[in-house]
């Protein structure tokens, strides 16, 4: 399952005093044997009662197998805390998978 063979997962982050998510680094580990031409990781930004205060899409490009590529996140005013999940991930081989989870 292409699924449980790439997975992401963060830095320690820097949160700002009245919130706001700074120095945040995403890295996506490929232990499949495809290439894995896109893959899309939905960011979501918290407040202190876990309420969604902000998204953002990141987008890992040309991932060969075994593979892991870090993308620096754009800082965000918003949230103190992050969620993150692989929405999409396309390869020739499979053309297009969408996430189940």
């Amino acid at each position: 399952n292409l699924w449980q063979l790439v997975s992401v997962d963060h830095n320690k982050y820097k949160t700002g005093v009245f919130g706001g998510i700074s120095n945040l680094s995403l890295k996506l580990s490929n232990k499949s044997l495809l290439q894995l031409q896109q893959v899309e990781v939905e960011v979501l930004y918290l407040s202190p009662e876990k309420k969604k205060v902000n998204t953002q899409r990141i987008i890992f490009e040309n991932v060969a197998p075994g593979e892991q590529l870090a993308i620096d996140v754009p800082k965000s005013s918003r949230g103190v805390k992050i969620e993150y999940s692989i929405k999409k991930i396309t390869t020739k081989e499979f053309e297009l998978a969408h996430a189940g989870m």
